[in-house]
């Protein structure tokens, strides 16, 4: 039976194990056979997750441009009134970043925003020696010295021919172009100490009214040059001195003309100079004048950022931010509105194509459209964003109102953050290309950026490829994982019915041993008895040697009954000990009294130390006496030769410990982990021919572990064993 049983796992694992591998082997194979199959779902999919994110990103710019026309209102828009317009672009374009170049524009393909021109710098529409008699010599010096300064840049020897002027006295008039021509050259030389020289000379010549107005472009170029001179000789005082003068001539001649002026670009400047720079000082006379000019030019309440828009809507090449620096949301919002007002190749050909286009008939529809427009020469496309605001207006009939759709902004905000949500892997990205455009996949936009795609990229070649190849080896992974796990487990299993079999192998052994241990006693019980029985035994003293033995004999068969009963209660869970306080030396010196006989008569030297003054300890009487007993019958046992036994009861720290000693066979260092499990029993063969069942050491250590206490073997074969028990002072202790 017991040979089956061992028999039984081998026949399980072969049964179990061969179809798991059969099985493995066949599922790898499959898995390998699926790799064209899997990379065709992955494409899919990510064809999917593209689809995805094309809806989400038309979704959003849809509900974005929405947004954009839901504030318009027709009777907030005085079309008639254009200096509403460009506040009300400025307005949209803060709000919402998906604008790029507001538009209002009529069905007949006028502009009403943006202006239709930028004013420029002024330029000499005439020479200065038409219409005037000079001498001769004077106008020849004049002309030389002029081709000197243009056509050769020679400036140095244009400075000696226009000193040569003056020095023959040329007339009147003269004087102030040739001033102004000098200390231009001079400008030119970087010169600054002597252009201002001339540029102040020319502006003396000005004094009276009447002759500035017959020639105010050299007038109001004189003024500005020679503010420009002290900013750059950093000489602050004299530039804001010359730049507010500009700024109140040019008020004054815009006054004089009815606002119609060709010098907004020097009255700009030096708007915007006086602004970054005046003001610092509350009680300035400059800041006071500054102040009246601005209020005379209605700027009273605007902000210096407007202000300095102002001057950027005409010197488009500045890069200087706002006053403000270091503050973001300031610097983002001038740079918004400065796209809005500064001119580029790409905004120019906006504008044209717009006008251009057939989108501006009457009679369209009310509704937002979003159509495709075509960039003239450089062949780029855009989106816009158009709906009617005015309908039947006497003069312009349709208004409509329109913008470019940033995409900057939604590749940016919109599709980074579509891509990411919906991706979720930095190695892959996604782009808006034209169709055709090389990519992993792409798919075709439906309602917006039409002829576009959106267009799957990565990082690194054969990403699809990489991804079915890495699911690949994880099915292997995991094929690999259920036959590790299923061998695994048929191991286990394998070792567990193998221990099964040892255990009942043991159990056996165990019923033999303890068979035989209980009938050794009982035999000689029966013999001691029968021998009284029949008369055979008259002496006293022989009787009551004989039932000392029979007397002894039965304790020894109660106790090893005792641990079948106490083995039987563990193996059940219903083993219980009921300490109470007692003293350890007590019940050592009554077991020592009760089996000093036996001992004596099996041969041994019995050596005793007890210490008497020991504290009292909670333990179970019960389980002290089967411990005590077991390493008194096994020092016994196990002592051929050298039959001496030393019981020791001493304090330790915070404990009591019971040691008895013994000089007979011991025990293997290797063998000494397992003393304590049970029915275990050192496989030596001088320990076999010992009776024995394996259960005291394993009832001991359960005893000692109850009790919170320890127990140590100290043994060396040849030369005997030492068991220490350790039994800790408890709250019961004095």
């Amino acid at each position: 039976m017991i040979k089956l049983k061992k028999k039984l796992p081998v026949l399980l694992m072969t049964a179990v194990i061969t179809p798991a591998l059969v099985i493995g082997i066949l599922g790898i194979y499959l898995v390998s056979q699926q790799k064209n199959a899997r990379l065709l779902n992955v494409k899919k999919e990510f064809t999917n997750r593209l689809i995805h994110i094309r809806g989400s990103i038309e979704t959003r710019v849809r509900q974005l441009v929405e947004k954009v026309f839901q504030p318009i209102d027709k009777n907030s828009l005085n079309i008639d009134d254009p200096e509403t317009l460009p506040d009300y672009a400025k307005s949209i374009v803060l709000n919402n970043p998906v604008v790029k170049y507001p538009f209002f524009i009529t069905s007949r393909q006028t502009f009403l925003f943006p202006f239709s021109k930028k004013t420029g710098f002024p330029s000499v529409k005439s020479s200065p020696l038409e219409g005037k008699i000079l001498k001769k010599k004077v106008k020849e010096l004049y002309i030389k010295a002029f081709n000197l300064e243009y056509k050769k840049r020679n400036f140095i020897d244009a400075v000696k021919r226009y000193l040569e002027c003056l020095e023959e006295n040329p007339a009147s008039a003269l004087k102030p172009f040739i001033y102004n021509a000098i200390a231009r050259c001079y400008f030119k030389l970087n010169q600054l100490p002597q252009a201002v020289t001339y540029y102040q000379k020319t502006i003396d010549l000005y004094t009276d009214p009447k002759p500035w107005q017959k020639d105010k472009l050299l007038y109001f170029t004189a003024l500005r040059q020679l503010a420009v001179s002290y900013r750059q000789l950093e000489s602050e005082e004299n530039a804001l001195k010359y730049y507010l003068l500009l700024y109140e001539k040019i008020l004054n001649h815009d006054y004089n003309t009815r606002g119609k002026s060709s010098f907004a670009f020097f009255k700009n400047e030096a708007l915007d100079y006086l602004n970054r720079r005046a003001g610092k000082d509350k009680q300035n006379i400059e800041t006071d004048r500054f102040s009246k000019a601005k209020a005379m030019d209605r700027l009273q309440e605007v902000s210096q950022l407007d202000i300095s828009l102002r001057w950027l809507y005409f010197d488009t090449d500045r890069e200087e931010k706002t006053g403000e620096a270091g503050a973001d949301k300031e610097e983002s919002r001038f740079l918004k509105l400065r796209e809005l007002y500064e001119t580029n190749d790409e905004k120019t050909r906006f504008y044209q194509a717009l006008k251009r286009t057939g989108e501006w008939a009457a009679g369209e529809s009310n509704g937002i459209k979003i159509n495709r427009l075509k960039l003239p020469v450089s062949h780029r496309t855009c989106d816009i964003a158009f709906k009617p605001v005015l309908t039947d207006h006497p003069q312009f009939e349709t208004v409509f109102f329109g913008f470019m759709l940033s995409f900057d902004f939604i590749k940016r905000e919109i599709i980074s953050r579509a891509a990411g949500e919906a991706l979720a892997d930095p190695s892959v990205f996604v782009d808006v290309s034209d169709r055709g455009k090389p990519g992993l996949l792409s798919v075709s936009f439906q309602s917006l950026f039409q002829g576009k795609s959106l267009t799957l990229y990565a990082h690194r070649d054969n990403y699809f490829e990489t991804i079915v190849r890495r699911d690949i080896r994880l099915y292997y992974g995991l094929l690999f994982a259920l036959i590790l796990a299923l061998a695994l487990g048929i191991i286990l299993f394998y070792k567990y019915l193998t221990r099964e079999a040892e255990l009942v192998r043991l159990k056996a052994e165990f019923v033999d041993s303890t068979s035989h241990t209980l009938k050794t006693p009982l035999t000689r019980i029966s013999l001691l008895a029968e021998n009284v029985k029949q008369g055979w035994v008259t002496e006293e003293s022989q009787k009551e040697e004989f039932f000392t033995t029979i007397i002894s004999e039965t304790a020894r068969m109660s106790e090893m009954i005792d641990n079948m009963l106490n083995f039987s209660r563990i193996e059940a869970g219903k083993q219980q000990y009921e300490p109470e306080k007692v003293y350890l030396q007590e019940i050592a010196a009554s077991m020592i009294n009760r089996y000093s006989t036996y001992i004596e008569k099996m041969g041994f030297e019995l050596a005793i130390e007890i210490d008497d003054h020991l504290p009292a300890l909670w333990l179970d009487p019960k389980a002290v006496k089967l411990i005590i007993g077991n390493l008194l019958h096994n020092a016994v046992k196990y002592s051929l030769d050298k039959k001496c036994i030393k019981i020791r009861v001493y304090r330790e720290n915070k404990g009591v410990v019971l040691a008895i000693e013994d000089r007979g066979i011991g025990i293997p260092k290797k063998d000494i982990p397992y003393l304590f499990k049970k029915f275990s029993r050192v496989p030596d063969t001088r320990i076999k021919a010992i009776e024995g069942s394996g259960l005291g050491l394993f009832l001991v250590r359960h005893a000692v572990d109850a009790h919170n206490g320890q127990i140590e073997v100290e043994s060396t074969p040849g030369k005997g064993s030492i068991f220490r028990v350790f039994f800790p002072v408890n709250d019961g202790g004095s």
